[in-house]
């Protein structure tokens, strides 16, 4: 086939370039596709057994339409080209999996930073190891304790300090148990947010904060991946799984509730909590979703909310679950947020980036949103919730 010569074909003709083959199976003109065919010239037959030369290496009617499915997902996949920019998913991958350089034992302010007290390891929030021979001579202008990462501020002359924020409404900062002390050290917040883990359910909130009691307010976020590889879906079909989802939301419930012996100031704390309602391989039909928006109502009816104050997560349609693409269905559309608000009472959590992150998805889904800016859409989300 030499596929290869498609791009210097396109180019010695100056216009569109396509395949034509008599092959069996589909993957020559998806890999043609992806060398920059634009037209696909496939023999189609109802039955490979008739008479002829050209039926037994045609395609039947499904093998033609998955074809056609390939090829669409590799031209999505191929991108415009031009500038490149991370996407959230490589954004959250490069933070799990990438390394960082980080001292090996404490090391007081204006001591200078030898190669042996570096060390290289996860998770990526830090300085990349690419960076270390900018590193090493120089004098640290802040007090280090083993493990400590090294940030892009521990490159210049002056050290890094906590800025005082002023506005005119409460702000706070997500935080971890053990990361709460050393975050909020020199800051006026008036809250923080705990963003739990699945892993957090299980620690003894006695040994992991501090025995006094806190001056500020708390949220709480709830995981979205359980144990076992499980994600949170109030609306899921499947009746053992949507409760499973319901137990363990008790669980966050209940340690929100206990939270307020730590942060008295907040008896009632926000629950950040995103329902599910998610599909893998495409979004729902809008007359299917109203089924999914009363499961959700109905599972939460199940469990005492009265310790906290739930603000469902409005979503991105393109959510990054376990590393691939999946879609969702619910509190994406705002005139279906308003009214399930209006119908059960719950309140949303605003998140304004999963309301600026680009919505591509056909016009039959969310036609409201896809026509217009990133602004006017988020503009239009503010205004209706």
């Amino acid at each position: 086939m030499n596929l290869s010569y498609l791009p210097r074909l396109k180019q010695l003709a100056g216009t569109l370039v396509g395949d034509s083959g008599h092959e069996r199976g589909i993957a020559i003109p998806v890999a043609a596709v992806a060398l920059g065919a634009k037209l696909i010239e496939k023999h189609f037959t109802v039955d490979r057994g008739m008479e002829g030369n050209d039926h037994k290496v045609s395609l039947l009617s499904e093998e033609f339409a998955e074809m056609v499915r390939q090829i669409r997902a590799v031209e999505e996949a191929m991108g415009q080209g031009g500038e490149r920019a991370l996407s959230q998913g490589e954004l959250i991958n490069r933070e799990n999996l990438a390394k960082s350089l980080v001292i090996t034992q404490a090391l007081p302010k204006g001591a200078p930073i030898r190669r042996e007290l570096i060390a290289i390891k996860s998770p990526g929030q830090g300085l990349q190891p690419n960076r270390i021979d900018e590193l090493v001579g120089r004098l640290v202008q802040r007090d280090f304790q083993p493990g400590d990462l090294f940030f892009e501020s521990d490159l210049s002359q002056a050290s890094a300090r906590p800025s005082r924020y002023r506005f005119s409404r409460p702000y706070g900062i997500p935080v971890r148990y053990h990361e709460d002390q050393r975050l909020t050290e020199g800051l006026e917040l008036d809250f923080v947010e705990f963003h739990l883990s699945y892993h957090d359910l299980e620690v003894t909130l006695a040994e992991a904060l501090p025995s006094a009691p806190q001056p500020i307010g708390f949220a709480v976020h709830s995981p979205e991946l359980f144990a076992g590889d499980h994600i949170l879906d109030l609306a899921s079909a499947d009746a053992a799984y949507r409760r499973h989802s319901i137990d363990e939301l008790r669980r966050v419930v209940a340690i929100a509730a206990e939270l307020r012996q730590s942060f008295p100031k907040t008896q009632r704390p926000v629950l950040v909590l995103n329902a599910g309602g998610w599909t893998p391989h495409g979004f729902l039909p809008v007359a299917e979703r109203a089924a999914l928006y009363d499961r959700v109502a109905e599972s939460l009816a199940e469990i005492d909310l009265s310790p906290v104050e739930l603000g469902i997560q409005t979503m991105p349609p393109f959510p990054w679950h376990f590393g691939g693409q999946s879609h969702h269905n619910l509190f994406v559309d705002p005139e279906e947020i308003r009214a399930f608000c209006d119908r059960t009472g719950h309140k949303i959590c605003l998140d304004i980036s999963h309301s600026m992150m680009e919505i591509r998805v056909q016009d039959t889904e969310y036609p409201a949103l896809i026509r217009s800016s990133p602004a006017d859409r988020l503009a239009a989300v503010l205004v209706t919730v």
